[in-house]
């Protein structure tokens, strides 16, 4: 299924394509090919922060917690202003999964934060 998923995102030659694709097949429960349409949008844009945090997001589906809070930290590396309020969100609740004392208080304080940047 991954290597079909991943045949049909080569053909994608726009990476908001890409994401757009991976966030509605994440939507419809097909995690796997969500991968690899997020895997084809960091291919193409690497320093996208919606590419990042869509390839954190299907991760996350599949329960690679790890490989999910990595990716949603680079795109606060590449981006920590206000807008990536996104990003702020899936690393808390890929925080809140891991559910370690650390990890939830960690989880709270981005989720505090992007309330503060919310209007």
């Amino acid at each position: 299924l991954y290597e079909q998923a991943q045949a049909e995102a080569v053909g994608v030659l726009d990476p908001r394509t890409a994401i757009e694709r991976a966030s509605a097949l994440r939507a419809e429960g097909r995690r796997v090919e969500a991968l690899a349409f997020a895997e084809r949008a960091i291919d193409m844009a690497p320093h996208n922060i919606y590419a990042r945090n869509a390839l954190a997001g299907a991760l996350r589906a599949l329960g690679r917690l790890s490989e999910a809070e990595l990716n949603a930290r680079q795109s606060l590396k590449i981006d920590a202003s206000p807008r990536n309020t996104p990003a702020r969100v899936v690393l808390a609740s890929i925080l809140a999964d891991q559910g370690s004392p650390e990890a939830l208080n960690e989880a709270y304080a981005l989720c505090a934060g992007a309330l503060d940047h919310q209007p």
